[in-house]
């Protein structure tokens, strides 16, 4: 279980917490609500006497979502980090939600993700959720630079689970103040792919931080001028 500790304005003394999404929806009050452990904060809204307590997190999907949708459930999941990354600064979140690979071929989707803007949010997989988190074709790159990964392995520790980033082909460039980590598989598998580490952080992910297929050796298979792998359960990085 988890504590939380919520600090409201002296106008919300003796107010009642509800569970609900957003200020004006009228809900009964009732003396108790659930937390979901995804979401590492809260949007508290007042609506007459009752305090509304509704998730600021963001849900992404590259497969099924649209990015005419908002982002606020999983069954109004975005489809793309683009529309992700605005919707938080938006709504002031700090949480994107995956659950299905956002793909770095969907239209819109950006080929540089930088969270710098949000220095606190973070990118979770989704309760359930055990596919990529990203996913980078053939012939396409992406650049990863201010932006944590999470995996979640304590909700979701499946043997089918897979890694955070597929570099499939792709070209990978892992740049300072990027996190990959707590992954239940690998924190990043380039599958022929080339992938270049500048700085960042991979760690504590099961089995490999990455792991690097082909079937012949090649100079640009991973190259590593900075950052740190470490504290992965099997190696830092395969080959």
């Amino acid at each position: 279980s988890k504590g939380y500790n919520i600090n409201l304005g002296d106008n919300m003394a003796g107010c009642v917490v509800v569970d609900g999404t957003s200020a004006g929806t009228s809900p009964a009050s009732v003396s108790n609500f659930v937390l979901n452990p995804q979401l590492a904060t809260l949007s508290l809204n007042q609506s007459g006497n009752d305090v509304i307590v509704g998730s600021t997190a963001i849900y992404l999907d590259g497969t099924n979502g649209i990015d005419t949708n908002d982002g606020s459930s999983a069954a109004n999941a975005v489809k793309t980090f683009a529309r992700a990354k605005q919707r938080l600064i938006d709504t002031g979140g700090d949480v994107i939600i995956v659950i299905g690979a956002a793909l770095i071929n969907n239209t819109g989707e950006l080929s540089n993700w930088d969270l710098s803007e949000k220095p606190n949010a973070v990118i979770l997989r989704g309760l359930g959720y055990t596919g990529h988190l990203v996913h980078v074709p053939n012939g396409y790159s992406l650049t990863l630079s201010n932006i944590t990964f999470d995996g979640n392995k304590e909700n979701v520790a499946l043997s089918t689970t897979n890694s955070i980033i597929y570099n499939n082909y792709g070209t990978l460039t892992i740049n300072a103040g990027t996190t990959i980590r707590n992954n239940y598989y690998y924190g990043v598998y380039s599958y022929y792919g080339s992938m270049y580490m500048n700085g960042g952080t991979i760690s504590n992910n099961n089995n490999y931080g990455v792991y690097c297929y082909s079937s012949t050796s090649r100079l640009d298979e991973f190259v590593m001028t900075g950052g740190t792998i470490t504290e992965n359960t099997s190696y830092g990085v395969y080959s």
